[in-house]
Protein backbone atom coordinates (compact mmCIF):
# COMPACT_ATOMS: atom_id res chain seq x y z
CA UNK A 1 0.00 0.00 0.00
CA UNK A 2 1.41 3.54 -0.82
CA UNK A 3 0.08 7.08 -0.76
CA UNK A 4 0.30 9.15 -3.85
CA UNK A 5 0.26 12.29 -3.93
CA UNK A 6 -1.15 14.64 -6.51
CA UNK A 7 -0.65 18.49 -6.66
CA UNK A 8 -1.29 21.76 -8.71
CA UNK A 9 -1.04 25.18 -8.92
CA UNK A 10 -4.53 27.03 -8.55
CA UNK A 11 -5.53 29.29 -11.13
CA UNK A 12 -2.44 28.73 -13.46
CA UNK A 13 -3.81 29.19 -16.72
CA UNK A 14 -4.85 33.12 -15.37
CA UNK A 15 -0.79 33.69 -14.64
CA UNK A 16 0.95 35.96 -16.46
CA UNK A 17 3.82 35.04 -18.64
CA UNK A 18 6.36 36.71 -16.28
CA UNK A 19 4.56 34.97 -13.37
CA UNK A 20 3.99 31.55 -15.02
CA UNK A 21 7.79 31.20 -15.81
CA UNK A 22 8.57 32.35 -12.16
CA UNK A 23 6.11 29.64 -10.59
CA UNK A 24 7.79 26.93 -12.55
CA UNK A 25 11.09 27.82 -11.33
CA UNK A 26 9.77 27.95 -7.73
CA UNK A 27 8.49 24.39 -8.63
CA UNK A 28 11.68 23.36 -9.65
CA UNK A 29 13.25 24.66 -6.88
CA UNK A 30 10.69 22.88 -4.11
CA UNK A 31 10.67 19.66 -5.89
CA UNK A 32 14.98 19.83 -5.52
CA UNK A 33 14.29 20.84 -1.52
CA UNK A 34 12.00 17.94 -1.10
CA UNK A 35 13.38 15.47 -2.64
CA UNK A 36 16.50 16.04 -0.92
CA UNK A 37 15.18 16.35 2.16
CA UNK A 38 12.34 13.20 2.39
CA UNK A 39 14.17 10.97 0.51
CA UNK A 40 13.95 8.64 2.64
CA UNK A 41 10.24 8.92 2.99
CA UNK A 42 9.39 8.53 -0.52
CA UNK A 43 8.87 5.90 -2.58
CA UNK A 44 9.71 7.71 -6.04
CA UNK A 45 10.97 10.87 -6.72
CA UNK A 46 8.38 14.11 -6.62
CA UNK A 47 7.90 14.74 -10.33
CA UNK A 48 6.66 17.85 -12.32
CA UNK A 49 3.75 17.35 -14.83
CA UNK A 50 2.05 19.17 -17.27
CA UNK A 51 4.56 22.20 -16.32
CA UNK A 52 2.60 23.10 -13.05
CA UNK A 53 1.79 19.90 -11.58
CA UNK A 54 3.56 17.55 -9.09
CA UNK A 55 3.14 14.07 -7.97
CA UNK A 56 4.56 11.54 -5.82
CA UNK A 57 4.69 8.07 -4.38
CA UNK A 58 4.87 8.21 -0.56
CA UNK A 59 5.00 5.27 1.89
CA UNK A 60 2.38 6.54 3.61
CA UNK A 61 -0.25 9.21 4.19
CA UNK A 62 1.39 10.99 6.85
CA UNK A 63 4.77 11.82 5.37
CA UNK A 64 2.80 12.64 2.20
CA UNK A 65 0.82 15.03 4.19
CA UNK A 66 3.23 16.67 5.50
CA UNK A 67 5.13 17.07 2.06
CA UNK A 68 2.04 19.05 1.14
CA UNK A 69 2.51 21.67 4.02
CA UNK A 70 5.81 21.89 3.21
CA UNK A 71 5.20 22.28 -0.73
CA UNK A 72 2.48 24.74 0.29
CA UNK A 73 5.05 27.34 1.88
CA UNK A 74 7.77 26.87 -0.47
CA UNK A 75 5.23 27.52 -3.53
CA UNK A 76 4.21 31.14 -1.70
CA UNK A 77 2.62 33.10 -2.85
CA UNK A 78 1.31 30.98 -5.58
CA UNK A 79 -1.47 28.79 -3.89
CA UNK A 80 -2.05 25.00 -4.78
CA UNK A 81 -4.37 22.30 -4.04
CA UNK A 82 -3.74 18.82 -3.75
CA UNK A 83 -5.17 15.04 -3.03
CA UNK A 84 -3.34 11.89 -1.18
CA UNK A 85 -4.80 8.67 -2.64
CA UNK A 86 -3.82 5.68 -0.28
CA UNK A 87 -4.09 2.01 -1.83
CA UNK A 88 -2.36 -0.42 -4.13
CA UNK A 89 -0.06 0.20 -7.03
CA UNK A 90 0.46 -1.11 -10.59
CA UNK A 91 4.27 -1.79 -10.70
CA UNK A 92 6.62 -1.39 -13.85
CA UNK A 93 8.98 -4.79 -13.09
CA UNK A 94 12.25 -4.35 -13.45
CA UNK A 95 12.92 -6.52 -16.68
CA UNK A 96 10.19 -5.30 -18.74
CA UNK A 97 10.47 -3.09 -21.87
CA UNK A 98 9.37 -0.32 -19.48
CA UNK A 99 11.85 -0.90 -16.87
CA UNK A 100 13.47 2.44 -18.26
CA UNK A 101 10.36 4.01 -16.42
CA UNK A 102 10.85 2.43 -12.92
CA UNK A 103 11.55 5.60 -11.06
CA UNK A 104 9.03 7.71 -12.84
CA UNK A 105 6.29 8.45 -11.03
CA UNK A 106 4.73 9.92 -13.83
CA UNK A 107 4.22 6.38 -15.34
CA UNK A 108 2.77 4.90 -12.22
CA UNK A 109 -0.84 3.83 -11.93
CA UNK A 110 -3.28 1.97 -9.71
CA UNK A 111 -5.88 2.58 -6.53
CA UNK A 112 -3.47 5.35 -5.19
CA UNK A 113 -3.67 7.22 -8.06
CA UNK A 114 -7.43 7.21 -9.03
CA UNK A 115 -7.94 7.99 -5.38
CA UNK A 116 -5.77 10.60 -5.52
CA UNK A 117 -6.92 11.82 -8.63
CA UNK A 118 -10.44 11.88 -7.96
CA UNK A 119 -9.99 13.46 -4.61
CA UNK A 120 -8.06 16.40 -7.04
CA UNK A 121 -11.47 16.93 -8.40
CA UNK A 122 -13.40 16.79 -5.56
CA UNK A 123 -10.74 19.86 -4.02
CA UNK A 124 -11.47 22.15 -7.53
CA UNK A 125 -15.42 21.83 -7.49
CA UNK A 126 -15.91 22.33 -4.10
CA UNK A 127 -12.79 24.85 -3.29
CA UNK A 128 -10.86 22.88 -1.20
CA UNK A 129 -7.01 22.80 -0.63
CA UNK A 130 -6.17 19.19 0.63
CA UNK A 131 -8.04 15.74 0.28
CA UNK A 132 -7.22 12.17 1.39
CA UNK A 133 -8.86 8.92 -0.14
CA UNK A 134 -8.41 6.06 1.89
CA UNK A 135 -10.84 2.83 1.98
CA UNK A 136 -11.04 4.25 5.54
CA UNK A 137 -14.45 6.66 4.14
CA UNK A 138 -15.16 7.07 8.51
CA UNK A 139 -11.49 8.39 9.19
CA UNK A 140 -10.91 10.20 6.24
CA UNK A 141 -14.15 12.28 7.01
CA UNK A 142 -12.66 13.05 10.03
CA UNK A 143 -9.22 14.16 8.30
CA UNK A 144 -10.79 16.08 5.82
CA UNK A 145 -12.89 17.85 8.09
CA UNK A 146 -10.02 19.05 9.95
CA UNK A 147 -8.06 20.21 6.73
CA UNK A 148 -11.24 22.16 5.53
CA UNK A 149 -11.10 23.90 8.80
CA UNK A 150 -7.23 24.60 8.34
CA UNK A 151 -8.27 26.08 4.99
CA UNK A 152 -11.01 28.39 6.04
CA UNK A 153 -8.93 29.93 8.16
CA UNK A 154 -6.36 30.28 6.67
CA UNK A 155 -8.54 32.16 3.87
CA UNK A 156 -9.34 34.33 6.57
CA UNK A 157 -6.15 35.43 6.95
CA UNK A 158 -5.06 39.29 5.64
CA UNK A 159 -2.35 39.76 3.42
CA UNK A 160 -0.11 40.20 5.82
CA UNK A 161 -0.70 37.62 7.85
CA UNK A 162 -0.23 35.29 4.93
CA UNK A 163 3.05 37.03 4.55
CA UNK A 164 3.96 36.66 8.65
CA UNK A 165 2.91 33.13 8.19
CA UNK A 166 5.44 32.52 5.54
CA UNK A 167 8.08 33.28 7.23
CA UNK A 168 7.43 31.78 10.31
CA UNK A 169 6.60 28.41 8.56
CA UNK A 170 10.40 28.97 6.93
CA UNK A 171 11.80 28.84 10.54
CA UNK A 172 9.25 25.76 11.76
CA UNK A 173 8.35 23.83 8.93
CA UNK A 174 6.55 20.39 9.49
CA UNK A 175 9.68 18.05 9.30
CA UNK A 176 10.39 15.55 11.93
CA UNK A 177 13.67 14.90 13.96
CA UNK A 178 15.78 12.80 10.98
CA UNK A 179 15.31 16.10 9.02
CA UNK A 180 18.40 19.25 9.81
CA UNK A 181 16.35 21.90 10.66
CA UNK A 182 19.35 24.23 10.25
CA UNK A 183 20.20 22.60 6.91
CA UNK A 184 16.65 23.24 5.54
CA UNK A 185 16.52 26.87 6.31
CA UNK A 186 19.43 27.37 4.80
CA UNK A 187 18.50 26.00 1.93
CA UNK A 188 15.45 28.71 1.40
CA UNK A 189 17.27 31.39 2.80
CA UNK A 190 17.05 33.13 -1.27
CA UNK A 191 12.91 32.24 -1.20
CA UNK A 192 12.38 33.66 2.17
CA UNK A 193 14.40 36.89 1.54
CA UNK A 194 12.63 37.61 -1.88
CA UNK A 195 9.10 36.96 0.18
CA UNK A 196 9.64 38.95 3.06
CA UNK A 197 12.14 41.66 1.34
CA UNK A 198 14.95 41.18 3.46
CA UNK A 199 17.81 42.57 2.20
CA UNK A 200 20.46 41.78 4.83
CA UNK A 201 21.07 38.10 4.55
CA UNK A 202 24.05 38.11 7.21
CA UNK A 203 21.40 38.93 9.55
CA UNK A 204 19.24 36.36 8.85
CA UNK A 205 21.94 33.69 8.96
CA UNK A 206 22.97 34.74 11.82
CA UNK A 207 19.68 34.29 13.33
CA UNK A 208 19.38 30.47 12.14
CA UNK A 209 22.77 29.79 13.06
CA UNK A 210 21.51 30.85 17.13
CA UNK A 211 18.43 28.44 16.35
CA UNK A 212 18.32 24.96 17.60
CA UNK A 213 16.39 21.63 17.06
CA UNK A 214 14.51 22.04 20.67
CA UNK A 215 12.91 24.69 18.52
CA UNK A 216 11.03 21.55 16.22
CA UNK A 217 7.17 21.15 16.58
CA UNK A 218 5.10 18.57 15.59
CA UNK A 219 3.95 16.09 17.77
CA UNK A 220 0.59 16.46 20.33
CA UNK A 221 1.79 17.40 23.94
CA UNK A 222 3.02 14.71 26.24
CA UNK A 223 0.25 15.01 28.82
CA UNK A 224 -3.29 16.97 29.48
CA UNK A 225 -6.61 16.87 27.14
CA UNK A 226 -5.82 19.85 25.39
CA UNK A 227 -2.35 22.10 24.25
CA UNK A 228 -1.43 23.52 27.19
CA UNK A 229 1.04 25.99 25.07
CA UNK A 230 1.40 27.16 21.99
CA UNK A 231 3.30 25.17 19.36
CA UNK A 232 5.01 28.62 18.07
CA UNK A 233 7.19 29.82 20.90
CA UNK A 234 6.87 33.46 21.92
CA UNK A 235 10.40 34.13 20.92
CA UNK A 236 10.13 33.61 17.71
CA UNK A 237 8.02 37.11 17.63
CA UNK A 238 11.33 39.12 19.02
CA UNK A 239 13.19 37.32 15.53
CA UNK A 240 10.98 37.82 13.00
CA UNK A 241 10.16 41.38 14.38
CA UNK A 242 14.08 42.26 14.16
CA UNK A 243 14.25 40.83 10.48
CA UNK A 244 11.22 42.58 9.68
CA UNK A 245 12.36 46.08 11.26
CA UNK A 246 8.55 46.55 13.24
CA UNK A 247 8.24 45.84 17.21
CA UNK A 248 7.49 43.01 18.75
CA UNK A 249 3.84 43.45 19.55
CA UNK A 250 3.11 44.24 16.06
CA UNK A 251 4.06 41.06 15.18
CA UNK A 252 2.41 38.99 17.98
CA UNK A 253 -0.76 40.56 17.03
CA UNK A 254 -0.75 39.59 13.68
CA UNK A 255 -0.34 36.32 15.33
CA UNK A 256 -2.92 35.41 17.75
CA UNK A 257 -5.32 37.23 14.92
CA UNK A 258 -4.22 35.33 12.27
CA UNK A 259 -4.71 32.05 14.09
CA UNK A 260 -1.16 31.00 13.77
CA UNK A 261 -0.72 28.31 16.50
CA UNK A 262 -4.37 27.34 16.10
CA UNK A 263 -3.87 26.65 12.58
CA UNK A 264 -0.45 24.30 13.72
CA UNK A 265 -2.19 22.94 16.81
CA UNK A 266 -5.07 21.57 14.10
CA UNK A 267 -1.87 20.32 11.57
CA UNK A 268 -0.49 18.12 14.56
CA UNK A 269 -3.66 16.72 15.40
CA UNK A 270 -4.60 15.71 11.81
CA UNK A 271 -1.39 13.88 11.32
CA UNK A 272 -1.36 12.64 14.94
CA UNK A 273 -4.97 10.91 13.63
CA UNK A 274 -3.24 9.52 10.27
CA UNK A 275 -0.37 7.95 12.61
CA UNK A 276 -3.02 6.06 14.87
CA UNK A 277 -5.06 4.94 11.90
CA UNK A 278 -2.63 4.36 9.39
CA UNK A 279 -1.95 4.95 6.36
CA UNK A 280 1.42 4.80 8.16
Amino acid sequence: MFAALLIDIKNSRELSESDRMQCQDRILLALEIVNALLATKLDKKLSISSGDSIQGLFLDTVEALKCFFLIKNLLYPFEIRGSIGYGKINTIEENSTNSKYLDNVNFLDGEAFHRASEGLNICKKNNQNIIISSEDSSNDLIVNQILRTIYVLENMQTKKQKEIQFIFRCFFPYLDSTINLKNYTKITIPIIAQQAKIKDHKIYEDIISEMHESARFGLLPESGIFFAQDPFCKSINAVVAILLNVSRENIRQIVVKGKFNEIRKLEITVVSILNKFKGV
